[in-house]
């Protein structure tokens, strides 16, 4: 399988008030195309400034960073808007615009790009029924549930043709009934859309439920990579350590497949 990212030996250092701050250390990782990534860690642990590098909000201090073979450090022009086209990201607070409708906010990528009207139209109106909100195109977001919100976040990240979704603590402002359904939208989109799902967690729940590999970052160190389902039955492993069957299954008995299979 090939890797949609490789980071070799990635830091990314901060000075704030005349001090050094180490938020990613030495990471180097592999992120297989057609993959369902979980980055987990704690508040502050690093995993969203690794986000950060990957969307180009920022670079890193050293090390390389590559998309199949391209590396970022390299893209100007048309090659770096087609990767923004490409690597799209799903916001935890949604980002979207209270004065537009449904339908316009997921147009909203298409028209910066200049793209006509019609052709907005015919594809907002394509993502509205990949996402299930029908019915909902002229709502304004204040009108929606959370969870219907993200739902409009992530059609419009994908509006543009992503292969992509970078999803930053996409479920953390959502209850943990609205997650799971927000969480089985994106196993869904990424089995029929073909898509890479790199997804930024502080929550074990959320990686054992919907991710195929997943990466600790501790104090902006990767300290344990491996498959979910391996790293779930190895004692020895953080997530194996973590893992208590009794609780998960009580808050989510759908979960019950996923973690015995």
């Amino acid at each position: 399988m090939s890797n949609v990212f490789t980071l070799e030996h990635v830091s990314k250092t901060f000075s704030r008030a005349g001090e050094s701050i180490h938020a990613l250390d030495d990471v180097s990782l592999d992120i297989p195309a057609g993959s369902f990534y979980g980055i987990v860690g704690t508040s502050g642990a690093g995993k969203s400034t690794l986000l950060r590098l990957l969307n180009l909000h920022d670079k890193p201090t050293a090390g390389s960073i590559r998309f199949h073979d391209t590396a970022l450090a390299d893209l100007q022009g048309p090659a770096l808007r087609a990767y923004l086209s490409k690597v799209a990201t799903v916001f935890q607070h949604f980002n979207l615009f209270h004065g537009k409708t449904v339908a316009e906010n997921i147009e909203l990528p298409l028209a910066v790009r200049g793209v006509s009207r019609a052709i907005r139209r015919s594809k907002a109106a394509e993502l509205i029924e990949l996402v299930g909100l029908q019915g909902k195109e002229r709502a304004y977001p204040s009108q929606l549930s959370g969870g219907q919100t993200q739902r409009v976040g992530i059609a419009r990240a994908l509006v543009a043709d992503a292969e992509v979704l970078l999803c930053d603590e996409a479920t953390s402002a959502l209850d943990s009934d609205t997650t799971m359904v927000v969480l089985d939208l994106l196993l869904r989109l990424k089995r029929q859309l073909n898509l890479t799902i790199v997804l930024i967690t502080h929550s074990w729940h959320v990686v054992r439920y919907a991710a195929d590999i997943v990466t600790l970052v501790q104090k902006g160190r990767a300290v344990e990579t491996g498959a979910v389902r391996d790293l779930l039955h190895d004692a020895d492993s953080w997530l194996g350590r973590q893992y208590c069957p009794r609780r998960i299954w009580a808050r989510h008995p759908r979960m019950v497949g996923f973690a015995t299979n």
